[in-house]
């Protein structure tokens, strides 16, 4: 458990046992520096010397503070060159101080007042505790041993230069948790292993996430599915002895608006089903749930801090896997629009629970907009690596803004082509479309397109995760294991479309 305040306190009088001094590479010789050596009897001037400590982003130096302030440590963060440092390096920053000192119970970070670096004091104090949160990430409940737990409770404290300030500050920490947070749940949810994180389950943790809230929650079982027509979704299902599902949570302080529409893929496990995918990694799949995990805790960020606009999230939950009543390469489904769709691939089955879900988006909840997020394809990875998300829609105002709200929030998109020319490479000799291409060339591209079939002329963007579902090592906030990728993304978003209507 982390705790949060902040309050007007003079560095020597910081009642912690590390004070976080964030510094640019153009200031180490700055007047709080300065300051602070000679307060240390020059001890300062000469460990920058011995350590080489030169400011850089995420760059630190630990001293003792000699008994000279109240604190036993001071801990230097680098956050490198002054005109390129924004947000994303505080969070970073942010991150690094949080495993730094994960065995310490109290940490206080050291903000100026004021617009700093063209960064508002809000918006820092919210990045900082983001970082913090998600930089303190450990996914440890099936570890037995004591020594591997994360255990206690601790507090950062950010220590401001005017008291005017602090109500703001409290408020954007508030926000800054709750943001950090989601991504950690998303984090959670992913990591789970899929003997446990099953479809129910995933039920469950959203029942008990907004079993006090005023969210309304439809869970759509397979026999409601099959009166709706979701061919495409049953027919991954079948192959499982795990019930599936298709999980909404209405979000409606606006009674009679057309709602936002979050859809997430939920398949809890994939396998590739009869068209089974190579055994190395297949571990990962466990992951393969990620956009519904991003979805669900958006979402909770979404209804907690009161968004005044109406939003659904839409996640349909199955497994895919082979059995003696799996879909096979060859059968054809109905989707709930009433398109037919020739099965290529079984693995390519985010699309096909996606479509259906898509299809009761615009056919059942009267979408304005929908946005869908999904580790759809391997290809996205192979494209762009894993620094970034694909983006690819119909509209582009929507994509823009959510390119602007990636570059905020350090969730990167990078937008794909959405040519017609594709849904050539999707044809059938026996069915509308074939749900992936025989060639198999372009397949985000193809895959993304296959979505457009089933948002008509409703605003849609579609975001394919999959090449930043897992993070390969711990640096900055990030930490080894399912990043929980598009969980902020979404909850801004949401944020700033209820802002323009406020």
């Amino acid at each position: 458990m982390i705790h949060f305040t902040a309050q007007v306190v003079p560095m020597e009088s910081v009642d912690a046992d590390v004070v976080v001094i964030p510094v640019f590479e153009s200031e180490l010789t700055s007047p709080r520096l300065m300051e602070l050596n000679k307060t240390l009897g020059g001890h300062l001037k000469s460990a920058l010397a011995d350590a080489g400590f030169k400011g850089k982003a995420t760059d630190q130096l630990a001293i003792h503070s000699l008994g000279k302030i109240k604190a036993s440590q001071i801990v230097l963060i680098g956050l490198g060159k002054k005109n390129e440092c924004d947000l994303d390096g505080l969070r970073k920053a942010a991150g690094e101080i949080a495993k730094k000192t994960k065995t310490l119970k109290q940490v206080a970070w050291m903000v100026e007042a004021g617009p700093t670096k063209g960064l508002s004091l809000n918006g820092m104090a919210s990045a900082i505790v983001e970082g913090f949160v998600m930089g303190s990430y450990r996914f440890d409940r099936y570890k037995k041993s004591d020594k591997d737990k994360v255990k206690g409770n601790v507090s950062l404290t950010l220590c401001l230069a005017e008291s005017r300030d602090i109500d703001g500050v409290q408020i954007m920490m508030k926000r800054g948790q709750l943001l950090g947070e989601s991504t950690n749940l998303a984090r959670d949810l992913a990591n789970t292993p899929p003997n446990d994180m099953m479809p129910d389950h995933f039920v469950k943790v959203a029942k008990d996430l907004f079993k006090k809230t005023s969210v309304e929650i439809e869970v759509i079982d397979q026999k409601k599915a099959a009166h709706y027509g979701m061919g495409a979704f049953l027919g991954v299902a079948q192959g499982s002895k795990s019930d599936a599902y298709i999980l909404i949570l209405r979000h409606r302080p606006q009674k009679s608006a057309a709602p936002i529409v979050l859809v997430g893929k939920g398949v809890t496990f994939d396998s590739g089903g009869i068209s089974i995918k190579p055994g190395r990694a297949m571990s990962d799949m466990k992951a393969d749930m990620s956009g519904a995990a991003a979805v669900l805790s958006a979402m909770n960020v979404i209804v907690k801090l009161g968004a005044d606009i109406n939003v659904t999230a839409i996640m349909p939950l199955t497994e895919n896997m082979p059995s003696g009543g799996a879909l096979r390469p060859g059968d054809i489904v109905t989707a709930m629009n009433g398109k037919t769709i020739e099965i290529i691939n079984t693995d390519a089955e985010g699309r096909l629970i996606l479509g259906d879900a898509l299809s009761y988006a615009v056919q059942e909840e009267n979408a304005a907009k929908i946005v869908d997020i999904a580790t759809l394809t391997g290809a996205c990875s192979v494209a762009i690596g894993d620094l970034a998300s694909g983006v690819l829609g119909n509209h582009q105002p929507l994509i823009d803004e959510l390119i602007k709200v990636g570059r905020e929030t350090g969730e990167w998109l990078w937008q794909l082509p959405l040519f017609d020319g594709y849904l050539d490479y999707l044809k059938s000799d026996t069915a509308d479309i074939a749900n992936a291409s025989e060639a198999g060339k372009a397949g985000t591209c193809t895959g993304a397109k296959f979505l457009e079939q089933f948002v008509g002329s409703t605003h849609w963007a579609h975001l394919d995760i999959a090449s930043v579902m897992k993070c390969p090592n711990t640096k900055g906030y990030m930490v080894k294991g399912m990043s929980g990728a598009g969980a902020r993304l979404l909850a801004e978003w949401v944020m700033s479309q209820a802002a323009k209507v406020s």
